[in-house]
C-alpha cells in the first residue's frame, strides 16, 4: 500500500492562494479534491516524496478547463511560475505577437515587465504631485534605463538628462528620443560615480534601489542624488516595502529573501539612509502592485542637516 504523502510548505500555501483564485464557488470543492490529486499523482511519478509548487501547477493546468487555463497561467506567473512550461506543446499558450507599433522596438524586456506592474505616464503625474512646484524643470534620471519617464518629462517642456550604466539601453532612449523630436542628454556611466556639472530641481532614481542590496550600494547612489540636487530641488525614488513583502507568497518575496535579487526597506531604514545622504523625506506615497496592497513605496526627499560627503 502506498504511504500517504506530505505537502510542501509553499505547494500547500501555493495550492490554497490558486483555489481561492481560480474555480467559481460552486466547483471549489469538486476542483480542490481533482488537484489535490492529480498533485499527489504527479508527485509519485516523479519519485518525490513530497508534493511541491511545481507539482501543483501542473496539476491546476490539467485539471482545469481550457475556459479557466488563462486565468490559472496568470495566477501562476504572479508566483513566478511560468504556465507553459508544465503543459504539452500542443497546449502551450501562442508566444505574444511580434511588436507592430515604432515605440515598442524601442523596448527592453525590463520594459515589457514594467508596463504589466504601472504605466510610465502615471507615475510622471504621481511625481508631479509629491514635487509640489510649477514650472520648467531641469530633471535627472539615475539609471534611467532606456529612458521612457524622460520621454514623459520631456514632453511637458522639462530640461532631461538621463544616466545608465548599460550603453545599450541609452541608444535605445536616444533613438527613441530623436524620433520623437525630443531633445535628451544621456550619459553612459555607473551612477555610483557620476559626476555631472550643475544641479537639477528634479532627481528621480525608479525601481533601482531595490536592486541595490547593500547599504554601501544604496548610499553611494544617494550620495549621488544630493550632489546633484538644487538647493530647493527634490529627489524621488521608489522601493520595495518590506511591510508588504513578508508573505512567502508575496510576488516579490522570493526575489528578496531566497534568491536575494532584490532588497526590500522599512520607512525606519530608507530615513536612514537618507539622513546619512544629507537627505530628509518629504512626502510618501504607496501604491498596489501585482495585487499587493502598498508594496510599492514612492519617497520624495529634500536637502537636510545631516553631514555628508562625496
Amino acid at each position: 500500500m502506498a504511504m500517504d504523502i506530505q505537502w510542501e510548505a509553499q505547494a500547500r500555501a501555493l495550492f490554497q492562494d490558486l483555489m481561492g483564485k481560480g474555480p467559481p464557488e460552486a466547483f471549489r470543492d469538486s476542483a480542490s479534491a481533482a488537484i489535490e490529486r492529480e498533485a499527489e499523482r504527479g508527485a509519485r511519478e516523479r519519485g518525490g516524496g513530497q508534493i511541491e509548487r511545481e507539482d501543483v501547477a501542473r496539476a491546476c493546468l490539467r485539471v482545469a478547463p481550457p475556459a479557466f487555463r488563462p486565468r490559472v497561467m496568470k495566477n501562476l506567473a504572479a508566483h513566478g511560475l511560468d504556465g507553459n512550461a508544465f503543459l504539452p506543446p500542443d497546449k502551450q499558450a501562442a508566444p505574444p505577437a511580434a511588436p507592430k507599433k515604432l515605440e515598442d522596438s524601442f523596448d527592453s524586456e525590463w520594459d515589457r515587465v514594467h508596463a504589466r506592474l504601472a504605466g510610465h505616464r502615471e507615475e510622471v503625474a504621481r511625481i508631479y504631485a509629491m514635487k509640489k512646484r510649477e514650472g520648467p524643470l531641469r530633471v535627472l534620471d539615475l539609471a534611467c534605463g532606456t529612458g521612457k519617464h524622460l520621454l514623459e518629462f520631456a514632453r511637458d517642456g522639462h530640461v532631461c538628462h538621463g544616466v545608465d550604466q548599460q550603453g545599450w539601453k541609452l541608444d535605445k532612449a536616444a533613438a527613441q528620443s530623436r524620433a520623437l523630436g525630443l531633445d535628451i542628454g544621456f550619459t553612459n556611466t555607473d551612477l555610483k560615480s557620476l559626476e555631472l556639472s550643475g544641479t537639477f530641481d528634479l532627481v528621480v532614481c525608479l525601481y533601482a534601489m531595490s536592486t541595490m542590496t547593500t547599504d554601501e550600494d544604496a548610499r553611494a547612489t544617494l550620495r549621488v542624488a544630493t550632489r546633484h540636487l538644487a538647493e530647493d530641488g527634490i529627489f524621488v525614488f521608489n522601493v520595495i516595502n518590506k511591510a508588504a513583502n513578508s508573505d512567502p507568497n508575496a510576488p516579490m518575496y522570493r526575489s528578496v529573501h531566497v534568491d536575494h535579487h532584490l532588497r526590500d526597506y522599512t520607512f525606519d531604514e530608507v530615513v536612514e539612509l537618507l539622513r546619512g545622504a544629507g537627505l530628509e523625506p518629504a512626502t510618501t506615497q504607496s501604491s498596489t502592485v501585482l495585487d499587493v496592497e502598498d508594496l510599492d513605496l514612492f519617497i520624495a526627499a529634500r536637502h537636510g542637516s545631516a553631514p555628508h560627503g562625496k
